[in-house]
């Protein structure tokens, strides 16, 4: 069921990163920032720089959990166990931290606050464009 899937979200995605490359291209934007979750492991994707957010796993965990109980508004004991199920299924389906980190030219460690994610953001901006 998943390779199915894949085969019609994925051209339809990498049609759309074209589409906006295409229009950054013309209008000579220096940075253009794609936010691609399976980059790494689906390898159609062209990049001139990597960076991979981190994060520890029991934080993605409680966050993916989070946000789903959010959405649904329900915090059942039984939902909340489903979910976990499901974070574990989609955490299995991806690279590694340690494989994400090989292929990364930045880093960022997303396990704090919005203010020291900011500062790691802003921190890596700089140094791409002094390149």
């Amino acid at each position: 069921k998943l390779a199915i899937i894949e085969n019609i979200i994925h051209p339809l995605v990498r049609n759309n990163y074209q589409q906006f490359l295409t229009i950054n291209d013309k209008n000579n934007e220096k940075l253009v920032i794609l936010n691609i979750p399976i980059l790494q492991e689906k390898k159609y994707y062209k990049t001139d720089k990597i960076i991979a957010i981190i994060t520890d796993e029991e934080i993605r965990r409680n966050r993916y959990i989070k946000r789903s109980i959010a959405d649904i508004k329900n915090e059942d004991e039984i939902i909340i166990s489903q979910l976990n199920e499901k974070f574990t299924l989609l955490k299995n389906q991806q690279i590694s931290d340690e494989e994400r980190i090989k292929i990364a030219d930045y880093v960022i460690k997303n396990n704090s606050n919005l203010e020291d994610l900011a500062q790691q953001v802003i921190s890596i901006f700089k140094k791409i464009s002094n390149e």
